[in-house]
């Protein structure tokens, strides 16, 4: 009877130790609408990210039209080019041809060519132009490039206000290439033809000068005297009354 009663209470044990593995129906409850809950959440999820992935695959077929409609428009636009470039070339050929053909001058118009641009030049080259190149050249110490000018002026513009001056400076130019003798026939020249020009005063100076060049003081001393007499009043008199003073 007791091995009996031992027997019961452990069948009673493990019955009860079977009951208190059974879950609470409302926990089970919340776990099942926990699972819901997730599994909607991850759905909606998902559904986004793929609405995101359906916008930009929508944006990059945009962008792809463009990029082809930019490549046909580049296309045409070299072939517009190709095509242009081919007229102009077959412009150019036609014309080469048409050149080729044409007779180049002969000799007597070549020389009428080259004569009509020596006129031409010579033109262009008044007195004033001839004067300023011609003293620049002087005063540069290029004393027979600027003599050219100055007789240029000379003979082409024998009425020119400037020739006193230009005349004086041929003087000038004989003068600093120490040809004394051929510098006191253009000084003279100065003072014959134009007594009034400003000019003349300071051509007797260097006629007096290359006298002494020269080594004769008696004609040196005499111009001295004339310009003195002439040209009292003249900004070389100083000058003059100084070096005839020393010459005594």
């Amino acid at each position: 009877m007791k091995k009996e009663f031992i027997w019961l209470l452990v069948l009673l044990g493990m019955l009860g130790g079977c009951s208190s593995y059974r879950q609470d129906p409302k926990v089970m409850s919340q776990s099942l609408e926990w699972r819901l809950e997730n599994l909607e959440s991850s759905s909606l999820a998902y559904g986004e990210e793929l609405r995101k992935n359906q916008r930009e695959l929508t944006a990059i077929k945009e962008e792809l039209k463009n990029l082809q409609s930019s490549l046909q428009a580049l296309e045409q636009k070299v072939t517009a080019l190709s095509q242009a470039e081919a007229k102009t070339e077959a412009k150019g050929t036609e014309e080469k041809m048409q050149i080729e053909l044409i007779p180049g001058p002969g000799p007597e118009e070549e020389l009428e060519v080259k004569l009509g641009a020596m006129q031409s030049q010579k033109d262009s080259w008044t007195d004033k132009k001839l004067y300023e190149k011609g003293l620049k050249l002087v005063l540069e110490g290029q004393y027979k490039s600027g003599r050219k000018f100055l007789k240029q002026l000379q003979e082409e513009y024998p009425q020119s206000k400037l020739l006193p001056n230009a005349l004086y400076w041929i003087g000038e130019s004989y003068y600093g290439e120490e040809l004394y003798a051929q510098a006191i026939l253009a000084f003279k020249q100065v003072v014959n033809s134009f007594p009034k020009s400003e000019k003349a005063s300071h051509a007797l100076l260097k006629i007096a000068y290359a006298y002494l060049e020269l080594g004769d003081k008696d004609n040196a001393r005499f111009y001295l005297k004339v310009l003195l007499e002439d040209y009292p009043k003249s900004d070389v008199a100083a000058k003059a009354r100084m070096k005839l003073k020393s010459l005594s």
